[in-house]
């Protein structure tokens, strides 16, 4: 059975330098009675032009769920790179560090 896939974008809290944490999650579905697993996350931060392509963008607005997430799957591929133009992944081994 193939698993169907939702590609999310959620952010954060601000890191003090113009740059909010934000994490692109995948999420995987095998079946109708099968539970989501988040498999593939990225961490990373984006900066504040993406929250107001959030509020400016119509069509990232539509596909904004109610607790912020927004589901990347939906999104035209122009409105996706607009989103996530400024988006800089971390390096979790460093951060542990």
């Amino acid at each position: 059975m193939t698993a169907q896939s939702t590609r999310w974008f959620e952010y954060d809290e601000p890191t003090g330098n113009g740059r909010v944490k934000a994490v692109i999650r995948t999420t995987y579905q095998t079946g109708p009675n099968e539970r989501s697993r988040d498999d593939d996350v990225q961490h990373g931060t984006v900066g504040y032009d993406a929250l107001e392509v959030i509020d400016e963008n119509e069509e990232v607005q539509h596909h904004t769920h109610d607790d912020g997430a927004v589901m990347l799957s939906g999104l035209s591929v122009d409105a996706e790179e607009e989103l996530l133009e400024t988006f800089e992944p971390i390096d979790m081994v460093e951060q542990i560090r």
